[in-house]
């Protein structure tokens, strides 16, 4: 009668090799999937946004982003905004604005930002398209963005949603101009 035999013993010197293939495999999984990027955070938005001065004279449309770390809605939707942010780099200028800076009372004033965040988006020329303020849905912001990128009517013109509310003690208007804080844009 055949005698059963056992299957082979796998080889000890595969197992340390195959680890580390599969711990490398797995750390490449999860920066692809992440794409690389840093974390959404109101540092990286600052960062990676064009000081105002460069955004309005480069012939681009742009959409200005009045926050604030202390507002709740912003910080929910500020995934949204980095990656808006990256996604329309070029075709689209993303300026964002803490109004918590008094360096911007006057644009914060002449955008008649009351709530926020609030979203102001202006053509090549610098003129007032739409805006949206508060928990506005990805959705309107993502279609605004492709409208503005392809020099289209901008199908949300006037989006209002819960917003924390900028009162005068409060952000750029609470503090004198001529205070410039740590995170100055340009």
């Amino acid at each position: 009668a055949p005698v059963p035999t056992s299957p082979p013993e796998p080889s000890a010197s595969l197992g340390l090799p195959l680890a580390l293939g599969a711990a490398a495999l797995g750390a490449a999984v999860f920066v692809g999937l992440r794409g690389g990027s840093q974390a959404a955070t109101f540092d990286v938005l600052q960062s990676e946004s064009l000081p105002l001065e460069q955004a309005l004279s480069n012939r681009r449309p742009t959409v200005i982003e009045f926050y604030a770390s202390w507002c709740e809605v912003c910080r929910e939707l500020l995934p949204d905004s980095v990656a808006l942010e990256r996604n329309f780099k070029g075709s689209v200028n993303y300026v964002a604005l803490n109004v918590d800076n008094s360096k911007w009372a006057p644009e914060v004033t002449e955008f008649g930002v009351q709530g926020i965040p609030q979203y102001v988006f202006l053509d090549p020329d610098g003129k007032l398209q739409a805006s949206a303020a508060g928990r506005v849905p990805q959705q309107v912001l993502q279609q605004n963005f492709q409208a503005l990128a392809q020099g289209k009517p901008l199908p949300w013109a006037r989006v209002r949603e819960a917003a924390s509310q900028l009162t005068e003690d409060k952000g750029a208007l609470a503090a004198p101009r001529s205070q410039v804080q740590p995170r100055t844009h340009g």
